[in-house]
């Protein structure tokens, strides 16, 4: 089976060079892909877009495995589902001070708050950060 490259338009990607030569990943475990030649390639992106626990771990499949099942997606815009609070409680109750509520998002959203925060720290070291 061929398949066809044209459909889709990778992001932070030279598509016509991609498409010309593509590197295709099969697979992963742990840290490492596993590309379409058997060649183990270290994944150096996790934090982009994922969180860095690794691929293909068990106990993290068998927990997404169970949550799927349930249920796969709630949004969050006039709904609620109880794991999303008592996992925010959790969180409120190891942070210090009154940092006691949790909005959930994305990690490219929380980089740019985190140096939206870090510039105003340092335009204004003797104020708080306080985020829009």
């Amino acid at each position: 089976m061929t398949l066809n490259l044209d459909a889709y338009w990778m992001p932070y990607t030279g598509n016509r060079q991609f498409k010309g030569d593509p590197r295709m990943i099969e697979s992963a475990r742990g840290v490492w892909f596993t590309d379409s030649d058997g060649r183990h390639v270290l994944d150096g992106h996790s934090g982009l877009w994922t969180s860095g626990l690794g691929h293909a771990r068990p106990e993290i499949t068998e927990a997404v495995s169970r949550q799927m099942a349930e249920l796969d997606f709630c949004p969050p815009f006039q709904f609620g589902h109880p794991k999303a609070f008592e996992l925010a409680t959790k969180i409120a109750d190891l942070m210090p001070g009154d940092l006691n509520h949790v909005f959930y998002t994305n990690p490219r959203f929380d980089r740019s708050m985190r140096w939206r925060c870090y510039q105003c720290m340092r335009a204004c070291p003797d104020t708080t950060c306080k985020l829009p």
